[in-house]
């Protein structure tokens, strides 16, 4: 009977269900109802033409705003800052660096994405490599694009950063592939940078040339034929750079890539190899040569790696169906 009574008396109640913290509610309605009064009065100032010369607790308490949970609310202060202008930029740094709310440094980059100032370029390039959350280096990468030409060298640099990592790489590139109608020059430069990551970027940045390019009815100067250029990269020394210029070629059906990309099928890295039969398969598109390309592709059923072997038969069954 003790251990019952014992048993019984150590027994807890039943933990009643959470009920909602009333102060908590209070003090969120309290907090946006000022930022409500803040944007009025910032819109205010804005009518007022009166940010030439901005005061920082102002554009402090902009940024913190940002935090509000309303996207609606979020918004509005991002077109603010694009009022104000330039001024802004520095103030949106600094969020953008210490900030510890990842969706306030998100907003701070679609603000400066905005603006479009070079002014930010160090500043989003750091966050691009060194920030935590992906959306943020996300937002970062769009607004380099944003600003163009003077982000180009800043982004290559990631592209050969040991700091950055592939993630940060990948957005670096998409950056470069957006800019690349006004950085051409720069990417023609570029083809024959040290850094294979650089060269891979600049190809897929080309290729976006490329497909402009076919979309045009009038002729091209053939000395920025991009197409040719991305003929050229088949012979680059690096088999990843080679491997993306394969797929570009194939994803923009360029027929006078056959013959080039035919060549890629005796290539040393199996890799290419295997990119160079997906890519003469997709391109073979008239029935005369199905038999021909059937024919140059057959001997690699019996490649050295197992995995050309397969890719090998998989497209020479397609191509006979």
């Amino acid at each position: 009977m003790d251990s019952v009574r014992k048993s019984s008396n150590d027994s807890t109640a039943p933990t009643p269900p959470n009920k909602p913290n009333k102060q908590a509610e209070i003090v969120s309605m309290e907090t946006q109802a000022q930022t409500d009064r803040l944007i009025a009065y910032v819109d205010e100032q804005i009518e007022l033409l009166a940010f030439d010369e901005p005061d920082p607790q102002l554009l402090r308490q902009m940024i913190q705003g940002l935090s509000d949970p309303r996207r609606s609310v979020r918004l509005r202060l991002i077109n603010a800052f694009s009022e104000i202008g330039e001024p802004a930029t520095p103030f949106l740094l600094e969020g953008l660096a210490t900030h510890q709310d990842p969706m306030v440094r998100r907003a701070c980059c679609n603000a400066m994405t905005n603006l479009g100032d070079e002014q930010a370029v160090s500043g989003l390039a750091a966050a691009l490599v060194q920030d935590l959350e992906m959306s943020v280096k996300s937002a970062a990468a769009g607004a380099l694009a944003k600003i163009g030409a003077p982000a180009f060298e800043a982004v290559r640099g990631i592209l050969t950063s040991a700091e950055a990592d592939e993630s940060c790489k990948g957005h670096a590139a998409w950056a470069i592939a957006t800019m690349s109608a006004e950085v051409q020059d720069r990417l023609y430069d570029s083809l024959s940078d040290p850094s294979p990551n650089v060269r891979i970027a600049v190809v897929g940045a080309i290729a976006q040339l490329a497909q402009a390019q076919l979309a045009q009815t009038q002729p091209h100067s053939p000395d920025q034929d991009n197409l040719l250029v991305l003929i050229d990269a088949l012979e680059d020394t690096c088999a990843d750079v080679r491997i993306e210029a394969i797929a570009h070629l194939a994803r923009l059906n360029y027929q006078p890539a056959y013959q080039p990309l035919l060549g890629r099928l005796q290539d040393p890295d199996a890799d290419v190899r295997k990119a160079a039969i997906l890519a003469v398969g997709k391109l073979d598109t008239e029935k005369a040569s199905v038999s021909d390309t059937i024919k140059k592709i057959a001997p690699l059923q019996q490649d050295s790696s197992l995995a050309v072997q397969q890719v090998a038969s998989i497209v020479i069954e397609q191509l006979q169906r």
